[in-house]
């Protein structure tokens, strides 16, 4: 017997592998003269900028469904098809296609390509046996990321009010929602931050070296920065700050690039990433600001004020097409853009109790302990490149200030685009203010040091500004090390090349790199509810034989890749290659279907502490619309969805969701609830009184048939709620 989820897999990536080949080719012909990783990162872009304008033409109407999707993509394909010959015209002459196989079959010398290989089969090591083969268990997955993908295909809309974020913008999760909708689990959300984490490494790479950095200090710095705990532990969940370091990154890297040579593809790929990363939560609000900001000085000083238009031109219409949809949707349902109140900065919204956002920063709280507790949170969670480029900041930017003032020759020496200097400052400066003034870095009750004592809620808010440390630590090692006696003429033999090593001790030292980093990450488990960095030795164990393995793996394919890359000169042997690859695939995704549904209610109820997920499976009927008053609400949607979820638990942006139990009864009333979900006896959402209140209601109007010491389930009788109601209004 076929698995349920066979043919929807086969389907799926067949339609997702004709999008990649439509925008890779595009791609190539865009950015012709540019190395292959550039235009693996800027394909990434381009297929999340369209996933994400499908579902916002199909949400807008109310047409969102897995079919609509896959439809809504073919026809992105279509048209990045015709894009791609429109393109190519000019350039179907002999010279021009030889050219391009000759550039196509050049590859990355050994060193560097062995390096990276090894660290990409690591993180694939990562995903398969952390992400895939595990059921989510992150708070906020668990609370809103993938409730949020749910409930728009229940409503068939990006807008679903019941969600209880629905009001944030969520340009990432529709990532997931392409992952998971034409499936009958949720079995691929752990794949949702691959595509960023590509861009991520990507853009930070193609940005030190447009910086001129040198080929060695680049390779090591960006490896440094996406090899740590907050980078491989956000790329098996679905969090939205992993996409938000990676679409700045790319960004940035792309209007020095323009900087250097004003050309539309470069103003294109600026502004797709500003109009993403405008859409990925509030909080990237301000980094898509320093983003923009940057670009229009860089243009403005090299390009003049035409150009400089142009550009903003292009990130405005970028912005209203890839985000402006939630800012418009809040507007045009409560007024506001940028609803609720009090969500950016207020100094009044209630935060655990009585304390004000204000004081949840690391600029706003009074607590001299906390930057103790911040220094041991970036040791454990980062590595010594973090604390040497944060540590080491004042004397690099210092560093690099009095050589650029040394004279014009200095300048010139480094081959930068005007403005280089100020731009990378501004968005250093505005990195580091929008972390000390981002709420939640600090605590959630006030007095407690909560979040900056674990530490990574605290790192993961700031990583932005901690690897802008890196990219100046970078820069200012870089200059120092061409103007040594033998460096100049090391340095611009390397400016020839973007991954060139031009010495065995540059090469040496690579290695050397890469392994310290690899093994750190791998060897040593960071204890976040510990004072100290710690070796868990079972799981250093367990990491030792995952390390073996990945070296043995790798030795392989670095042994066996120029056979491999012989035998893929045939086009019957790629296209076998490509139709083995996609059946494979898609019976793996049917083998991991089965499996999500076998193991889903056993995983929660030991997750949480109960045998709920258990009894709903058996004895709930399906299309039971559930009202959950707890966070970590999703896995009462059903590993098959075969529930629908009202979610009913306040939020720290949203603390007077329910101002009183008639609200939320009237909630439960008007959303059609079946069963009503209190967790733990109380509703955080009321006070003592309404508790007591809520107590003395919930007994008369609904009836408890299960529960156990985390969960009560009750069930409603419509009938004798909407007479309560009716009573409490009076005549």
């Amino acid at each position: 017997m076929v698995p349920v989820d066979y043919f929807p897999a086969l389907a799926w990536l067949a339609i997702n592998s004709a999008l990649a080949y439509a925008v890779w080719r595009c791609v190539n012909l865009l950015l012709r003269q540019d190395g292959v990783l550039l235009r693996i990162g800027v394909s990434a872009v381009f297929i999340w900028a369209t996933i994400v304008s499908v579902a916002v033409v199909l949400g807008s109407f109310g047409e969102l469904s897995p079919a609509a999707m896959s439809v809504g993509v073919i026809v992105f394909a279509i048209i990045w098809k015709i894009i791609s010959a429109w393109i190519a015209r000019p350039f179907d002459s002999p010279s021009f296609s030889q050219s391009e196989n000759k550039e196509g079959a050049r590859r990355y010398p050994g060193v560097i390509a062995s390096c990276w290989l090894i660290w990409c089969i690591a993180m694939a090591i990562r995903i398969l046996a952390f992400g895939l083969m595990r059921l989510p268990t992150n708070w906020d997955t668990l609370t809103y990321h993938l409730s949020s993908i749910n409930h728009w295909l229940d409503a068939s809309s990006l807008y679903a009010p019941y969600a209880v974020k629905w009001f944030f913008p969520t340009n990432n999760e529709i990532l997931a929602l392409w992952l998971v909708a034409p499936f009958s689990g949720d079995f691929l959300a752990s794949l949702n931050n691959v595509c960023p984490l590509v861009i991520f490494l990507v853009g930070l790479f193609t940005l030190l070296r447009q910086l001129n950095v040198a080929p060695v200090i680049a390779h090591i710095s960006t490896m440094a920065a996406t090899t740590n705990y907050i980078v491989w532990h956000q790329v098996l969940d679905n969090k939205n700050d992993l996409p938000t370091y990676a679409l700045f990154f790319m960004g940035l890297a792309f209007c020095v690039r323009a900087a250097r040579r004003f050309r539309k593809a470069d103003v294109v790929v600026v502004g797709v990433c500003f109009g993403l990363l405008a859409g990925i939560k509030y909080y990237a609000l301000a980094y898509a600001a320093i983003l923009g900001v940057s670009f229009c000085i860089l243009l403005w000083a090299n390009h003049g004020a035409i150009a400089t238009m142009r550009g903003v031109v292009s990130c405005g219409l970028c912005g209203l097409v890839l985000s402006g949809y939630w800012y418009i949707r809040n507007a045009f349902v409560t007024g506001m853009p940028l609803y609720p109140k009090g969500v950016i900065g207020s100094s009044t919204a209630s935060v655990g109790g009585n304390a004000s956002l204000f004081r949840t920063t690391l600029i706003g709280n009074q607590n001299p302990e906390r930057w103790e507790y911040w220094a041991n949170a970036l040791w454990q969670l980062t590595n010594p490149v973090f604390a040497i480029a944060v540590a080491t900041l004042p004397i690099a930017v210092a560093y690099l200030l009095l050589h650029t003032r040394g004279s014009r020759r200095n300048r010139d020496s480094m081959g930068l685009p005007k403005a280089s200097f100020p731009a990378i400052f501004l968005a250093t400066a505005g990195a580091a203010f929008s972390y000390g003034i981002t709420p939640f870095t600090v605590e959630f009750n006030e007095g407690t040091l909560g979040f900056i004592k674990v530490g990574y809620v605290t790192i993961r808010m700031g990583m932005i500004f901690l690897t802008m440390s890196i990219v100046i630590f970078s820069l200012a090692l870089s200059t120092w090390w061409a103007n040594l006696p033998d460096g100049n003429q090391a340095s611009s033999k390397a400016q020839e090349s973007t991954s060139s090593l031009t010495t065995p001790r540059q090469k040496l030292v690579l290695v050397c790199s890469a392994v310290f980093l690899l093994a750190s990450q791998l060897l040593f488990e960071p204890q976040i509810r510990a004072p100290a960095f710690v070796v868990d030795f079972a799981i250093a164990r367990y990491r030792v034989i995952t390390t073996v393995s990945l070296v043995v793996i790798s030795l392989i394919a670095i042994l066996f890749y120029n056979r491999f890359e012989r035998a893929c000169t045939s086009s019957t042997v790629r296209w076998a290659m490509a139709i083995a690859l996609l059946q494979i695939s898609a019976f793996g995704c049917a083998v991991l279907a089965e499996s999500w549904h076998w193991r889903f209610a056993g995983h929660y109820n030991w997750l949480m502490r109960t045998t709920v997920f258990s009894y709903i499976r058996e004895n709930m009927p399906e299309g039971e619309r559930v009202c959950v008053t707890g966070p970590r609400s999703y896995p009462f949607y059903g590993s098959r969805h075969e529930f629908k979820l009202i979610q009913a638990h306040q939020t720290p942006a949203q603390p007077s969701r329910f101002p009183s139990v008639k609200a939320f009864l009237e909630y439960i009333l008007d959303n059609k609830v079946d069963t009503v979900v209190v967790h733990r006896e109380r509703l955080l959402m009321f006070d003592s009184e309404q508790q007591l209140e809520w107590n003395q209601i919930s007994k008369r109007l609904f009836d408890t048939y299960w529960k156990d010491s985390q969960y009560r389930l009750m069930k409603v009788d419509h009938d004798r709620l909407n007479n309560f109601l009716k009573q409490k209004a009076g005549p």
